[in-house]
């Protein structure tokens, strides 16, 4: 296969995540159509869920693979987080990305996503599918036994989702250190997709990705281009990783497009990628 054919591959099968803020109506009128698309949610309060609960519907609807982000440390109750998981089953999700949030401290009784993990197994409420976070630059709390404890969660997951990386060095060593520790997750691998400089800065706080933001602004090509007033993309990072997303043995699977709803301009650079005018084709459901 050429690159060309890699790429094409890949970005057939990836996931787009969508967040609830900043006019994901458009960002849902510009998805590929009939595609796995991921959305956040801001759970601070109710509404948050709620918010992440009506895109799902509304995606659901039209024909999308909706995952929905449940963050455990926002739930006040354990009633709370089954109410929650059950509308999202009435609504016809399959499939659900679970996380410890990013709440400081927790709301309710599940001090990260292990423990919501475990209370959704003893629950009636159940999905064939379930993600978690890996993280290949290290979890934000270093006391935090990582590794321990995404072998505990892959007793209850199905697959992993790396957060933003810009290295695919340390991609590749984290996918690598998953097998050494004898967890099997297959990996979903998160990247950015086309962004200004000025959302890819704040999507960096936003998601405290700067560890990976030192590395970028470390690489003189990329670091002149964010210095530039023009836009990010993932070709480099991307190209790095095809040979990984192809190789059964790597434990990559497939991308995982953080959109920070720009999906438009994603897309249009997909389509400059493949030399196309055509529109890009349904991604796939699928989650090895």
């Amino acid at each position: 296969m050429t690159s060309t054919d890699l790429f094409e591959s890949a970005i057939a099968k990836a996931r787009w995540e969508i967040v609830p803020v900043r006019d994901p109506e458009k960002a849902i009128a510009a998805l590929p159509e009939r595609s796995t698309v991921t959305v956040g949610c801001f759970a601070k309060t109710a509404d948050g869920y709620l918010q992440t609960l009506s895109i799902v519907e509304r995606l659901s609807g039209a024909d999308f693979h909706a995952v929905p982000h449940i963050p455990a440390r926002s739930f006040d109750s354990k009633n709370h987080a089954l109410e929650i998981a059950k509308r999202y089953v009435d609504s016809g999700v399959t499939e659900v990305f679970v996380v410890g949030g990013n709440a400081d401290e927790p709301h309710g009784p599940f001090n990260g996503a292990i423990d919501l993990l475990r209370c959704l197994a003893d629950s009636n409420v159940s999905f064939s599918s379930v993600g978690v976070a890996a993280y290949p630059e290290g979890h934000p709390s270093p006391a935090f036994d990582y590794y321990g404890g995404l072998r505990e969660k892959s007793e209850f997951a199905s697959y992993c989702v790396t957060q933003v990386c810009f290295d695919g060095s340390a991609i590749k060593d984290e996918a690598r250190r998953l097998r050494e520790q004898d967890i099997e997750l297959p990996m979903h691998v998160g990247v950015p997709g086309v962004l200004a400089q000025t959302e890819l800065l704040k999507l960096s706080r936003w998601m405290g990705i700067g560890n990976s933001m030192k590395f970028l602004l470390k690489q003189r090509k990329l670091a002149t281009r964010l210095l530039r007033p023009t836009e990010y993309n993932p070709h480099e990072l991307i190209e790095d990783l095809l040979p990984a997303v192809h190789e059964p043995a790597s434990g990559i699977i497939g991308l995982h497009l953080n959109t920070f709803n720009q999906v438009a301009r994603t897309r249009e650079w997909v389509r400059g990628m493949l030399g196309t005018d055509e529109p890009l084709g349904a991604g796939n459901h699928g989650n090895s």
